[in-house]
């Protein structure tokens, strides 16, 4: 200030300043808390030989001139530094937002291993277990294809969710065989198909009738049904509707989210390999329905799949899937953190299901849990091109064009759930893609498609980190200045490497993700301490 400028103004200008530094206070890093306070403190303690300082330009007798006017530029860089925390405090709250909005507490709900169909729908006449120990697939075995049978979810599986919100997802592992002829209509072409959807809880297959009698051409449906059949047609309480979609096929995972979250407007949703493609809505639809399939051919193979459905949005990960181990840099200078918060991931070829590693609750260990099944639960519709994003989500509701459930070659896994931040990655493969150079990349929502990291250098495996003396993985390490500040990685395949995938060369592949809980602000918290360093030295 000026030697006739009023008290007032210098009063103005160290509110301005203090409130400068009570915006540093609020920060999440401790240390320049500490000293935003300390320095807060300084100039309460001395403010009226601060004030008079400045009024009566002492110091500036003194030939220190310079220093003061030096300050008007880190001021203006101060200012711009906080405008850039306010605006990142700003986009965790639209990430806040995006998360209520899209649901995804919802879809990150799962199914665990009580998950199973109905034992009084599975007679073993018309319908059979095929897999007699987890009891969730089934296969139509009734030789003279003249009936038809509902297959409930066990209802008790579903009232364990208790939301307005559910969702479960089927595999189609077979369909009947159609024709010889290629080039015959899908309408005329099948006899039986499969229906998948929910049924209502009134539904009693005594009252009905166990069998379902087959039509002329196709096999009927039933009151109360809402879903869908194979060639893409649309069900309300059993009647079809004019709207339809392109079917599904064999290897698609059809999903089913009941949405009773408005009494006025409930809905059941049908998502075709994390795509939708119908819905149902209305008052209409009944409450408490019961996800089930109608089997009506032979070789109709359906299983109901544990862990969380597949919503195209990526791999969902919760707080649930956080564990504190050690970590170990496999990047020079060979950092190792004792107590780091990550996430142990597996993919597991054989058994084609995803398991993290979360604490025990039965011993002091952990224990493996599976989370999602299938290659493609890692699909997200986020696309590179926006345009092609929203151009396939429209085709999916054509009924010409069928979702392609050909397996993806990009992984998305997201982490805005968990509230951190990625701070390191490390993949385990086996030891044949070390010599496979540029056969994956990485890339994140922080830094976009065309910035990414190929993975060119693998490393063999430390003792503490092999499962068995015969293990030959190898690991890739994407380091913390390129995943720094990002909540979803993306990690690309080669376009023929998912279709080759065999357990007897890739049992499993292994993704360990270290977490931080500080939001990324390193390069604007370092300026702040520049300017405190500076402001401290000229007004000592």
């Amino acid at each position: 200030q000026l030697v006739e400028s009023p008290d007032s103004d210098c009063r103005e200008d160290l509110a301005h300043c203090v409130r400068r530094i009570l915006d540093v206070v609020s920060l999440e890093d401790s240390a320049l808390s500490i000293s935003a306070v300390m320095l807060l403190s300084r100039l309460c303690r001395r403010r009226k030989d601060f004030l008079e300082a400045i009024c009566d330009l002492q110091l500036l007798d003194v030939g220190d001139e310079p220093k003061f006017n030096s300050l008007d530029p880190w001021i203006a860089e101060t200012d711009r530094q906080i405008k850039k925390v306010v605006a990142m405090g700003d986009d965790y709250g639209r990430l806040g937002e995006r998360i209520y909005k899209e649901s995804l507490n919802y879809y990150a709900v799962g199914f665990g291993a009580s998950l199973a169909w109905n034992e009084d729908d599975v007679d073993g006449k018309v319908v059979e277990l095929r897999d007699l120990q987890e009891r969730r697939t089934i296969e139509y075995c009734k030789k003279e294809v003249d009936v038809g049978k509902v297959v409930r979810v066990l209802a008790s599986a579903m009232h364990g969710q208790e939301s307005k919100l559910q969702n479960i997802d089927f595999t189609i592992l077979s369909i009947c065989k159609t024709s010889e002829d290629e080039d015959v209509d899908a309408v005329d072409a099948f006899i039986a198909p499969i229906y998948v959807g929910a049924i209502s809880a009134k539904y009693m297959p005594e009252k009905e009738g166990e069998q379902i009698k087959g039509l002329e051409k196709r096999a009927g449906c039933v009151d109360g049904f809402f879903g869908c059949d194979e060639y893409g047609h649309l069900y309300l309480n059993g009647h079809r509707t004019e709207d339809r979609f392109g079917g599904f096929r064999k290897g698609s995972t059809v999903g089913v989210e009941l949405d009773y979250v408005d009494d006025a407007k409930r809905a059941v949703t049908i998502i075709v390999d994390g795509l939708r493609v119908g819905s149902l809505r209305g008052r209409e639809v009944e409450e408490n329905l019961i996800p089930c399939v109608i089997m009506n051919g032979m070789m109709q193979v359906v299983r109901v799949n544990l862990g969380r459905p597949r919503r195209g949005k990526g791999m969902l990960l919760t707080d649930r899937d956080v564990i504190n181990l050690p970590w170990r840099s496999y990047i020079p200078p060979y950092k190792r953190d004792s107590d780091s918060t990550l996430i142990d991931l597996e993919y597991n070829v054989g058994k084609d299901r995803w398991f993290t590693k979360v604490k025990s609750e039965e011993t002091e260990g952990h224990r493996q849990e599976c989370i999602y099944e299938g290659w493609n639960a890692a699909f997200s519709t986020r696309y590179r091109d926006k345009h092609l994003e929203y151009l396939n989500k429209v085709m999916a509701f054509s009924h010409k064009n069928p979702v392609d459930s050909k397996r993806t070659n990009i992984w998305c896994f997201n982490l805005t759930l968990t509230g951190k931040f990625l701070e390191s990655v490390q993949l385990f493969r086996s030891k044949r893609v070390a010599s496979q150079l540029a056969w994956m990349s990485f890339y994140t929502d922080f830094t976009g498609h065309q910035r990414r990291k190929v993975a060119i250098k693998f490393s063999p495996l430390r003792q503490e980190d092999k499962a068995d003396e015969n293990d030959g993985q190898v690991v890739t390490e994407v380091e913390e200045a390129f995943v720094y500040g990002a909540t979803v990685l993306y990690v690309c395949f080669n376009g023929e490497d998912p279709q080759n995938f065999s357990p007897e060369y890739d049992r499993q592949i292994r993704i360990k993700l270290k977490l931080t809980p500080y939001l990324p602000l390193h390069e604007e918290c370092d300026q702040l301490k520049k300017m405190f360093s500076h402001f401290n030295a000229v007004t000592q």
